[in-house]
């Protein structure tokens, strides 16, 4: 099986919620701390979380958890500047990396596993689930599109890199609408 780390964008200063949205509770859990402990209960190993905005509050809601945090000093260049401070902590020795996004707090474990069992690197540069014909987050990227990944500017994350990838893009249906639902505005908070 290959070895996969997962990342964590938790980063972004969350304009449109008006608040630090991460650190609000989600069932009683703080959101960030959400998406940390899923990704720990997965297979992916190590766990490495990009923290930038209120980055000590963001931190202390996950400091239970034994993760890597790394501080992206230019996390309001957006995204791709996150993504490119978490690619720089994966082991060398392993395949890929989940790329998790912070305000999806309802991913389930089975599908970070999915992904991960789906994964051939000899086939695939990357893998994204889909439900009921959406493709959503996160995704697995693997190692042959870090480079790449790494110099992306802006707040895309990696959806240009996908976007030229043809079949070297495996899409993987599961049964997680969590993939499609993220947590953006305050009318999202309140409905969370």
């Amino acid at each position: 099986m290959p070895a996969i780390a997962a990342i964590i964008l938790a980063a972004g200063a969350s304009r449109r919620a008006g608040t630090t949205k991460l650190v609000a509770p989600i069932d009683g859990v703080p959101m960030v701390a959400r998406v940390v402990q899923t990704a720990i209960e997965s297979k992916a190993e190590p766990v490495i979380v990009v923290v930038g905005h209120d980055s000590l509050r963001v931190s202390e809601t996950y400091a239970h958890f034994e993760v890597i945090t790394v501080l992206s000093s230019q996390w309001s260049e957006g995204m791709s500047r996150s993504l490119a401070a978490g690619l720089g902590e994966v082991p060398p020795d392993h395949d890929g990396t989940l790329v998790l996004l912070a305000d999806m707090p309802y991913v389930r474990v089975s599908t970070l596993d999915a992904l991960i069992d789906a994964f051939d690197p000899t086939r695939y540069q990357a893998v994204q689930p889909v439900y009921r014909g959406k493709p959503g987050n996160p995704v697995l990227l693997g190692r042959a599109l870090f480079a790449q990944a790494a110099t992306q500017d802006g707040d895309q994350g990696a959806r240009a890199l996908l976007a030229g990838l043809g079949d070297r893009l495996l899409r993987i249906e599961v049964e997680d609408p969590g993939v499609l639902r993220d947590i953006d505005t305050a009318e999202d908070l309140a409905n969370a």
